[in-house]
C-alpha cells in the first residue's frame, strides 16, 4: 500500500514475470504449504478497500498459475517429525520469543526484513525457539524504494529444520548485493 515509483512496470507485466518463476518453483517443490503475508494479500487488501468482497477475487493459485499442491494458510501449525509443536506464521509479534512463550510452541516467522535470528526459551516442560528467518527482497528494487528512509537494510536467508533443529542460512551476496547463488 505504499505509494508506487513511477518507473515500475504495471501490476500486469509484473505478474506474468513472476509467473514464470512461480512455475519453477512449483517443478522443484509441487507440494508446498504457505502461510499468507502482507504482501501476498495485496489483491484481497486493495480489493477489500474498493469494496470488492474476497469470493469475487481469484484465489493465489490461479493468479500465480501454480496447481493444486500450493497450499495457503492464515498461519499453520504442525507436528515435526521430533514430536513437538511448531507455528508458521508470516509477522504476528515482532518480539517472536516471546510469540514462542504465549503460543507454547516453536514458531517461525518472517515480515521483519532486517531480523535474521535463532532465540530459545524454555519452561518445565519444553525447550522452544523462534526463528526469525529475514527475507528474499532486492535491496536495490524499485518496488522496496520506500524502505530507502531506514538505515538498517535488509537480511537475506532463509532457515530450515533438521530433527526439529533451526538453522538458518544466509545468502551471500557479491558487490552490488546480487546473490552468488551460496548458501552458508
Amino acid at each position: 500500500m505504499h505509494d508506487s515509483e513511477t518507473s515500475l512496470p504495471t501490476q500486469h507485466n509484473e505478474t506474468l514475470k513472476a509467473r514464470k518463476v512461480f512455475k519453477e518453483l512449483e517443478a522443484l517443490f509441487p507440494d508446498m504449504i504457505l502461510v499468507h503475508s502482507n504482501h501476498g494479500s495485496m489483491l484481497y487488501r486493495r480489493g477489500k478497500k474498493h469494496g470488492i468482497p474476497n469470493y469475487m477475487l481469484r484465489d493465489y493459485n490461479e493468479v500465480l498459475g501454480v496447481g493444486d499442491g500450493w497450499r495457503w494458510f492464515p498461519d499453520y501449525k504442525f507436528k515435526m517429525n521430533n514430536g513437538q509443536w511448531l507455528f508458521m506464521t508470516h509477522g504476528m509479534k515482532k518480539n517472536g520469543l516471546a510469540l514462542a512463550k504465549e503460543m507454547g510452541m516453536c514458531v517461525i516467522q518472517g515480515h521483519y526484513h532486517t531480523t535474521f535470528e535463532i532465540n530459545y526459551t524454555s519452561s518445565p516442560l519444553s525447550l522452544n525457539w523462534n526463528m526469525a528467518v529475514g527475507c528474499l527482497i532486492d535491496d536495490h528494487s524499485l518496488a522496496f524504494a520506500y524502505n530507502k528512509v531506514n538505515s538498517a537494510r535488509v537480511i537475506l536467508g532463509c532457515g530450515i529444520i533438521i530433527n526439529g533443529q533451526p538453522k538458518l542460512l544466509p545468502m551471500v551476496l557479491e558487490k552490488g548485493g546480487r546473490w552468488n547463488g551460496l548458501v552458508n
